[in-house]
């Protein structure tokens, strides 16, 4: 079983990642919310937390070993509990990581299921069955300050530029977690319009 791999990222998709070790190259699945950072990290050496398991059928005939990488072990050991909720299997609970672990176990132990719902794959009924499973389990993951900025309620003009994001195609967990950065680096923000051009610029980065 590979645990953990350290090499040179040479390609960064939409869902993975390309790892050269020793030139070796290794194609490993990746949590959407990292997927910006491992872009800037492309190119550079970089050690990857690794999840090992079969995907396919062998009543179909066709099983296909995958690589899960994530460039935290927090974030590994949050995604073995993640995926003890019943019907959430490895790449379903995959699509769903948009927003960071910190974020997503601040969601689960506050008990907010709208939230969880706009993620990819989980709607409503799953979303209350992850609370269900996973609540009061996850404390060691969603920091104080993680779960004070899933919790605290936005203001008027935020959910403005949040409405206008939305109206643009972008989807909501990413939209409130730009928000979200684009209000800390800037507190000076107090309109829909700069809080959008900010947004962007932190989008960007």
């Amino acid at each position: 079983m590979i645990a953990r791999l350290k090499g040179t990222i040479e390609h960064v998709g939409t869902d993975r990642i390309l790892l050269v070790v020793a030139d070796v190259g290794y194609e490993l699945l990746v949590p959407g919310a990292d997927i910006e950072r491992l872009s800037r990290l492309q190119g550079q050496p970089v050690t990857l937390f690794t999840i090992n398991y079969l995907e396919g059928s062998a009543a179909g005939g066709q099983i296909v070993p995958r690589l899960i990488g994530f460039l935290r072990a927090d974030d590994k050991a949050f995604f073995e509990l993640f995926i003890t909720v019943d019907g959430l299997g490895p790449r379903k609970a995959l699509r769903a990581m948009t927003i960071p672990v910190g974020r997503l176990a601040a969601a689960i132990e506050s008990g907010q299921a709208a939230l969880l719902a706009e993620l990819p794959g989980i709607g409503r009924r799953t979303a209350d069955k992850v609370i269900a499973t996973l609540k009061g389990k996850l404390e060691r993951f969603a920091t104080g300050e993680v779960v004070e900025a899933a919790t605290k309620p936005m203001a008027g003009f935020e959910s403005e530029a949040l409405e206008v994001l939305l109206q643009l195609g972008e989807r909501r967990p990413e939209a409130e977690q730009w928000i979200r950065k684009a209000v800390a680096r800037d507190p000076s923000i107090d309109s829909a319009q700069r809080l959008i051009q900010e947004v962007y610029r932190v989008r960007n980065l």
